[in-house]
Order: structure tokens, then sequence, then C-alpha cells
């Protein structure tokens, strides 16, 4: 998803209960407009401090990509060692899936197109890790996930689920009183598979507005705007559009985002909090 850089957590168990209280998220993502069996992604996520330097945060998700749809469920545990120059946060999870198909919209390539009969549908656990170095002006993380490749449908007629891979990374620049940038960058990797890579760049201006745009390697060029009304609430859109032959079926994916942070007490500096 484009928001990720918005949602780290979403992106990284060790950021579990970073936030300074409990962090609600929630996530829609309509992905190629006009092509048919388009993607598309419903997503809530909630993370807290639990007890000390521990955090605990849960998602669900469910996501539609033409016969086949997934829904998932996540839980994860974190905790947090300062070092001298940035907290290194490190965290579990466990990932419940089910993915099936719907059979009426399977056809064969034949001639005269004949329903075909279902893949197999089943679900499985997935365990994740992640590990974080968080500052006041920088991050950087990576995440396994898939980590027990689990084995989706049976032993018979299923398929595995491959390990992957998540890095991300970004820093802040204050270049006026008022305006700070922030270069990011995002990968996913399969070994030996597929790979992917966000190259981004936002302007913050007067502690309130997110706005700048991006790359993706899989040929999508991408625009962000994020409004913080307050140090609790923030909204947030994102456009796609491919730069690929795709373009001329569809007309560009389209991303809302919701945040509300619900303080566990009243912050006492007015130090800026450029990530939860």
């Amino acid at each position: 998803m484009t928001l990720n850089q918005f949602n780290l957590y979403g992106m990284n168990d060790g950021f579990a209960g970073a936030s300074e209280g409990l962090n609600a998220t929630v996530r829609l993502r309509e992905q190629w407009i006009g092509f048919e069996g388009r993607p598309s992604t419903q997503y809530l996520s909630v993370h807290s401090p639990l007890w000390k330097q521990t955090g605990i945060g849960g998602l669900v998700y469910y996501d539609r990509l033409g016969a086949r749809s997934r829904t998932a469920a996540k839980l994860s545990l974190s905790g947090e060692v300062a070092t001298a120059f940035a907290k290194l946060r490190f965290g579990l999870g466990a990932k419940y899936f089910y993915q099936s198909y719907n059979s009426a919209k399977l056809t064969s390539r034949e001639a005269e197109p004949e329903p075909v009969s279902s893949p197999v549908n089943g679900g499985g656990v997935a365990l994740s890790a992640g590990l974080m170095l968080v500052a006041n002006n920088w991050y950087l993380g990576i995440q396994g996930e898939n980590l027990n490749s689990p084995h989706l449908g049976g032993s018979v007629g299923g398929y595995k689920q491959l390990a992957e891979i998540r890095a991300i990374g970004a820093y802040i620049f204050s270049v006026a009183d008022e305006v700070a940038i922030k270069p990011n960058v995002a990968a996913r990797i399969v070994p030996k598979g597929t790979k992917h890579v966000d190259v981004g760049v936002s302007a913050l201006v007067y502690n309130r507005l997110w706005i700048g745009g991006g790359y993706r390697s899989t040929s999508t060029a991408f625009a962000i705007v994020q409004f913080r009304f307050n140090e609790s609430f923030q909204i947030g859109y994102a456009y796609d559009y491919t730069l690929s032959p795709l373009a001329t079926y569809e007309s560009g994916s389209h991303e809302v985002f919701l945040s509300l942070l619900v303080r566990k007490k009243k912050k006492l500096d007015t130090s800026i909090r450029y990530f939860e």
C-alpha cells in the first residue's frame, strides 16, 4: 500500500506500541479503477504500549483480486531497548489467513469458455519477526514475513507461502522553521522471486500537511497528501498512476487513510513526533 509510511506497524512488528498511546488506523485501497477483477483491500490495525518497554498490536484485513479473496488476522508483541543514538525495537507476529476462490468467476481459455473447478481453498498460520531502529528524525527497519513458509490448502493440491523480506527507511531534514523534508524507501523482496521497491519524498509544512510523491519499481508513479488535524487525528489520500501499457485499461488506484491516536497522558513537551 502506498500509505505504508504513515502506518509503520503495518510494515514491522517491532513498531507495535511505539506510539504514545493507542493508535488505530483504517485504510481502504481500490486499485486499477476500470479494470475487471481489480484488487480491493480493507485494512484495520491497532497497536499500543503494553507494559514498561513492551507493546502489543493487532490487525485484520480483507483483500480481493479477481476470483481470489483473502481474510487475515494478526497479533504482534514487541520490546524496546534504548541505545546511545536510537531506540532498538524488536517484535514477533503470528497471522492466520484464509484464502478462497469464487468458481463462478473462473473460466477456461478454450474457444467456448466453460466454468472450471476452483483451486484449493484453505488457510494457515504465518510467522513474522521485525527489527527497527527508531530515532526522533529517522528510522530503519527489516522484517521477515512467512518465516515458516506455511502450506496453504492442505498437503495435497495446495502451495507454500514464500518467505519474504521487507525493508524500510526514512530521514527527516529540517529545511526551514516550518518545513521538513522526508525521503523514504520501502522494499519487498521474495528470495529467488519478485522484488518491489518504493522511493519517495514528502514535505511537512507547519507540522500539519504532508505532501509528496514517488516511484514504484512496478512502473508506477504515486502522489500522497496527508493532513494532521491535531496530534490525535490524521487523514490521508494517495493516488497511483500506472506508467506501463496497463494504463490503457485502467485509470489509476486510490487509497484513503484515517488514523486516531488516544494518548495515555498529556503531552509534556513541544517536540514534533514524526512517526506514529
